[in-house]
This record gives structure tokens, C-alpha cells and sequence, in this order.
């Protein structure tokens, strides 16, 4: 519950700093050694906009929907920029349209 609260006020405050830091989040992690799929930073991302989803589902809290979706658009940014540079393959949860 801390990590919604700590996001739901960055989002408050600015959805663009909320946004900018998550992708500055996902080059950091990029920098470490990364073992299986799932810890890629796109995978994290949008399993974290899937929760807030459920969020919002049981709360019906509009901004848990936002953050949804600005986690959800920080994660296809990321899976973009990964199946650019060649560090993975195309995942089928991500839309991939040429």
C-alpha cells in the first residue's frame, strides 16, 4: 500500500514527472545484470500498471486509472526502445505494429 500512496503523490503533483521517472527507472535497471525475461524493465512496468488497474477495479479511484495508464505507456516505450536496439525479442503483451 506504501507504493501506491508514494506513486498516487508524484501523480498528483505531475504525471509528467511520474512518467519521466519511470523511464529514467528503466535505463537504471537496464545498467544491471539481468537474468530471466521478467526482470526487464517493460515486463516490471506493465505487470505494476495491471495492479493499479486492479486498483481501481476495487476502489474506484479515477487517478489509479491514470497511473495505469502512464505506467502502461512507460512500459511500451521501454519494450520499443529494448526491440529497437536488439536487447530482446518482440513479447506478445505488447502491441507491435510496423
Amino acid at each position: 500500500m506504501e507504493k501506491e500512496k508514494y506513486f498516487l503523490g508524484i501523480y498528483r503533483k505531475n504525471k509528467q514527472i511520474l512518467y519521466k521517472s519511470l523511464i529514467l527507472y528503466s535505463f537504471k535497471k537496464l545498467t544491471k545484470q539481468l537474468k530471466s525475461r521478467e526482470d526487464f524493465p517493460d515486463l516490471e512496468l506493465l505487470k505494476y500498471s495491471e495492479n493499479f488497474l486492479g486498483l481501481y477495479r476495487r476502489e474506484q479511484v479515477k487517478d489509479y486509472l491514470e497511473i495505469s495508464i502512464i505506467f502502461r505507456k512507460a512500459a511500451h516505450k521501454m519494450h520499443r526502445y529494448l526491440v529497437k536496439n536488439k536487447k530482446v525479442e518482440k513479447h506478445r503483451k505488447f502491441l507491435n505494429l510496423v
